[in-house]
């Protein structure tokens, strides 16, 4: 019996802090800053497989709103974006694909009086 030897594409999983420096270009920062931005571009658009795991998905919208105060259709363009990179994997897709509907639909509330 023969064994065939398969090959996988093997996963790259990515943390919060290079998506955070991938969609989030700090005007004033140090040229340390400004090398991991450029690494973490070059690895997004690399095109390898990446991973990205339900944790990360969590912490990088903490990050985005939380931190960096941006709206929630901004934090949702960031997950779409994500979303449509093929070579992107996402470990919770259709949690995702919901959470982005939801935050589209969150109306910043209005003072009546």
């Amino acid at each position: 019996m023969t064994r065939r030897a398969h090959r996988t594409a093997q996963l790259t999983a990515l943390d919060t802090n290079v998506l955070a420096r991938y969609h989030v270009q700090a005007e004033q920062s140090d040229a340390a800053t400004q090398r991991q931005c450029e690494a973490a571009r070059d690895l997004l658009k690399s095109g390898k497989p990446l991973f990205v795991a339900t944790t990360v998905t969590l912490e990088l919208e903490w990050v985005l709103s939380g931190f960096y105060k941006l709206e929630p259709a901004t934090v949702a363009a960031v997950f779409t974006h994500l979303l449509s990179l093929p070579h992107v994997q996402m470990q919770d897709r259709q949690a995702l694909q919901f959470g982005i509907v939801a935050a589209l639909s969150l109306r910043t509330p209005h003072d009546c009086g």
